[in-house]
């Protein structure tokens, strides 16, 4: 009895410790934010719009690549403005995505301001999103209501 219940509990910590590890290997491998500096214009009475084009920088193994967007303001203040999906058979060429900011602007104090905009790879299917994106292309702009 002792020693099946020692046996039982070398093999669990084993078996949590190779879970750890691995988890720990496909963390670091995971992909990097990229960033981009945009200016941000007055808003006088228009919708701000963040038009951003992305490109995966290399095919996907598996997976479903998307992307959190967040516009960045000063001391560290981030605010996600949305997510996406990107399209794998597409990834010769950047794909256009459009934001309304304009809360985010107004919360983060940014108007008439330069901002980066942080756009974080992810897995839309819930694991570790392993492609690398790359800007191409950011700029805000003011649309009429």
């Amino acid at each position: 009895m002792v020693v099946t219940r020692a046996l039982t509990f070398a093999a669990l910590f084993a078996l949590a410790l190779l879970v750890v590890l691995g988890v720990a290997g496909r963390a670091q491998d995971r992909a990097a934010p990229v960033r981009a500096t945009v200016q941000v214009p007055l808003p006088n009475a228009a919708t701000l719009t963040l038009e951003v084009g992305i490109r995966l920088a290399a095919l996907p193994a598996g997976g479903h690549p998307g992307a959190v967007v967040r516009l960045l303001g000063s001391a560290g203040a981030a605010m996600e403005v949305g997510r996406l999906t990107l399209m794998p058979s597409a990834a010769s060429g950047p794909q256009r995505f459009q934001f309304n900011i304009s809360d985010a602007v107004r919360r983060l104090g940014l108007a008439g301001r330069t901002a980066e905009v942080e756009i974080e790879p992810i897995d839309r299917a819930g694991g570790v999103a392993l492609s690398p994106l790359a800007i191409e292309g950011a700029r805000v702009v003011t649309r009429q209501r």
